[in-house]
């Protein structure tokens, strides 16, 4: 909305001063149809076109922040240091690290670093603003129906068919209005006061005028106006335009009636505007959708002396008018012009041997953070992604507010340097990509930021982030364990000791797709490590073991689990696995002996866990 702000507010200025230089040098009508442009400019969202002519070129390029946090319920800091770890290698597997989105986006921090955990609701900025402009709309909105309800049903109390029409238009007279007006929408009909029947000559103007504004279709841009005024009811240069276009809305009626009744009556039409006009303030009538003669003392005075002077039509001052008009269009109708970034160049030019690594992921919000899933991309994907690398659209712009949460991300490690991928959830045609590089003479990040609008490959990012595949959605499996098995459900809860690393690996014995998402059963470990902080050998001290049957439903959207399910103890374990487990695998996965599955996965845990040691020291 701030570039449809800015570039209307231009094109509102551009038409005053067409509309003060050329008093009285051009048409009327065409003075009143600039006013569409501006309307157009408002109401109907069109997509610009980066042009150098632009005057978002001129604007500096920083934003508001308008996703602050401004009050927050529930919100807890921990105690951990205050400067962030960065840790950028890729490891399979879970990685439990977190996305702190309002420090930088694409900058991974650690658990163990400063970190945000909401667990109630947040009001930024944004919504206190979005809160102003909506309740703002609402009042406007509905002084706008109500006033003009109101005058319907007075008009329909107190009106009674006269047996004429002006243009197939019924005319009624009604006494207690100000004046004549052509009022409705669908079906609009012109009302007189009882003084225009006291003569033939002043009826005729009256219904002239009055259909004359049918013919400029006046009753529907009285809406548009109404509609332009409620949602922009904060900015002072759309009531301005409002009331001018009003304005330029009479003296164009003015021209046309005097058009169609001939030069000869000019000066009794000007007479008859005289007697029929009501002087007042006009602020009140822009949310009407009536053509009433009302205007103030100035704009009534500026009728009198068009009509009684004919204005001349100067034929240079219509050809510059345009000319200015179709500048300002073309100045206030585009977008900033795009700057080359060689930053996105450098990523095109990534070829499949220059990417050493390519790992997607998906971040899962549990109750613990955001977890992160991820699939190393196979040699075919990766030739996948370079042509769409080379396909990336020129750098764009995008608010803080389009950006959102929750993110698909892709991280490709280069023989140039590291970059990552965000596609929010929120806006999936917006992608940031940064770009890391290691600074020679530290171990500091340079972190530049890119967005660029790219459905295609947005929607290709998330294909690598796919649970059809396998390592995918066993990660997530494993973050479901993890995240079911650390309540500690199976023992009472002060005796839980999670220590300072949790794994689970988890064996499929067979999977399928239902209503409710994708339904694994196998078997699952959890375990809790002890990690030896003095030693760098990668020591560790096993907290919790346990092992299970399950049975865990995954959405195949979010990558979240949806259900946990666990046999009972003893007697009951056998007889809720025939129940729960599906028939052709139950009996055989009762009978068979798992020993050696729970070991291998013993062992998957462990090495999970010596990895991860690996990476953070």
């Amino acid at each position: 909305m701030s570039e449809i702000l800015i570039t209307s507010s231009v094109l509102i200025c551009v038409i005053i001063l067409i509309r003060v230089a050329f008093k009285g040098k051009i048409s009327r009508r065409m003075q009143y149809a600039m006013w569409l442009v501006v309307a157009i400019r408002l109401l109907v969202p069109i997509p610009t076109l980066n042009s150098p002519i632009s005057v978002m070129n001129i604007l500096p390029k920083g934003r508001l922040d308008t996703g602050r946090v401004i009050w927050s319920e529930g919100t807890e800091y921990s105690d951990a240091a205050e400067s962030p770890n960065y840790d950028f290698a890729m490891t399979d597997g879970i990685d439990w690290r977190k996305i702190d989105h309002q420090q930088s986006i694409g900058v991974y921090q650690e658990t163990d670093s400063e970190t945000k955990v909401s667990d109630g609701r947040e009001i930024t900025l944004h919504d206190i603003i979005v809160i102003i402009w909506l309740s703002g709309c609402m009042v406007i909105l509905t002084v706008f129906a109500v006033s003009n309800v109101m005058f319907a049903l007075r008009l329909r109390k107190r009106a009674e068919y006269t047996g004429i029409e002006a243009d197939g238009i019924p005319v009624y007279v009604v006494s207690g209005v100000v004046s004549p007006c052509l009022f409705g929408v669908i079906r609009p009909k012109i009302y007189i006061t009882p003084e225009c029947l006291y003569s033939q000559q002043r009826l005729r103007h009256v219904l002239i005028h009055e259909s004359t504004h049918y013919r400029h279709f006046d009753h529907l841009w009285s809406l548009v106006r109404g509609v332009c005024l409620a949602v922009y009811w904060f900015d002072p240069l759309v009531w301005i335009a409002a009331f001018l276009s009003r304005r330029d809305c009479e003296l164009a009626c003015d021209e046309g009636a005097i058009k169609r009744l001939g030069e000869k009556e000019r000066i009794d039409y000007g007479r008859t505007l005289v007697d029929m006009m009501a002087i007042r303030r006009q602020l009140g009538d822009l949310l009407c959708t009536a053509t009433t003669m009302t205007s103030g003392k100035k704009g009534a005075t500026e009728r009198i002396k068009l009509i009684a002077k004919k204005p001349r039509n100067i034929l240079w001052a219509v050809i510059v008018s345009i000319v200015i008009s179709a500048i300002a269009v073309g100045c206030t109708f585009t977008g900033g012009n795009i700057e080359t970034n060689d930053e996105i160049a450098d990523v095109r030019e990534l070829s499949s041997q220059d990417i050493l690594r390519a790992e997607a992921q998906k971040f899962v919000k549990g109750e613990n953070g955001d977890y992160q899933v991820s699939n190393i991309l196979s040699d075919s994907q990766i030739n996948e992604l370079t042509g769409m690398l080379k396909e990336l659209p020129e750098k764009s712009f995008a608010s803080e507010e389009q950006l959102g949460d929750t993110y698909t991300a892709l991280q490709i490690e280069a023989k140039q340097g590291c970059y990552t991928f965000l596609v929010f959830d929120d806006s999936p045609e917006i992608i940031s990509i940064t770009q890391l590089q290691t600074d020679s003479e530290s171990s500091d990040y340079n972190i530049g930021d890119i967005c660029v609008t790219a459905p295609e490959a947005a929607d290709m990012i998330r294909s690598f982030v796919s649970t059809e595949d396998e390592d995918v959605l066993m990660a997530a499996v494993q973050v479901a364990v993890v995240d079911y098995m650390s309540t500690g459900w199976w023992v009472s809860p002060q005796y839980i000791d999670r220590g300072d690393l949790e794994f689970a690996s988890f064996r499929s014995f067979y999977q399928e797709e239902t209503a409710d998402g994708i339904e694994l059963y196998g078997i699952a470990i959890y375990r809790s490590y002890d990690v030896d902080q003095a030693n760098d050998n990668s020591e560790f001290t096993v907290l919790e073991d346990f092992g299970t049957a399950c049975a865990v439903t995954i959405d195949p959207n979010t990558l979240e689990y949806t259900d946990f399910w666990v046999p009972g103890d003893g007697a009951y374990h056998d007889m809720d696995i025939m129940a729960k487990f599906p028939e052709r695998i139950a009996e055989d996965f009762i009978m068979s002996d798992k020993s050696g599955v729970y070991e291998d996965l013993r062992q998957e845990c462990d090495d999970d866990c010596r990895k991860s040691i690996g990476s953070y020291r």
